[in-house]
């Protein structure tokens, strides 16, 4: 059956446990005269350590705060802050001013403009520049060369691996066959006892 709940006050103390406060002193003295005992008599080893520093595990850390999103409103630097902004955007945008017509025109073929296609080129440049086409040029007709005799040469070998393929395949049905006929003529030699 569940106990019922009772009021402190109608706790009735056993007559062992109730001491009057005169005498109170006298207990805690020698309280403190046994633990002290006590302390002595323990010899202190890494287990006891570990057990008290369990015992006396530090309680989880609280969680942690979020972040302020919004800064705190501070007007003496919002003021100092408007004339950082007004100080810092005036020289950027005076440079960028230039700057910008050649950047934002936009070309409906979304070709580039080449301003090197207008001026002439000298004999030296145009001669360089054809002499590096045409190495380019020489250079892809090479790694097209390349890339086809590694085609072909991987096309002979996958050929030649077929072939040895076949002819294993053929030289196995033949032994099989083979031994199928030596155990047949065995059979008969068995059979007939010769």
């Amino acid at each position: 059956m569940a106990e019922l709940y009772q009021h402190k006050k109608f706790n009735l103390k056993a007559e062992e446990e109730y001491s009057h406060k005169k005498f109170a002193g006298a207990q805690q003295m020698k309280r403190k005269r046994e633990n002290i005992e006590d302390k002595e008599n323990i010899i202190i080893t890494a287990d006891l350590i570990l057990e008290k520093a369990q015992r006396e595990a530090p309680l989880p850390e609280p969680p942690i705060k979020r972040k302020q999103i919004k800064p705190l409103f501070r007007p003496w630097e919002i003021e100092s802050s408007k004339d950082n902004n007004k100080i810092n955007t005036t020289p950027v945008s005076n440079i960028l001013n230039p700057i910008t017509p050649n950047i934002l025109p936009y070309h409906p073929n979304m070709v580039r403009h080449h301003n090197s296609a207008n001026k002439p080129r000298t004999e030296k440049e145009q001669e360089r520049r054809n002499r590096n086409t045409l190495a380019c040029l020489l250079n892809r007709r090479r790694k097209q060369q390349e890339q086809q005799m590694l085609q072909q040469q991987y096309i002979l070998h996958q050929q030649q691996h077929v072939a040895m393929m076949e002819q294993s395949l053929r030289s196995a049905l033949y032994l099989r066959h083979l031994q199928q006929l030596a155990w047949q003529r065995q059979q008969q030699l068995f059979v007939f006892g010769q």
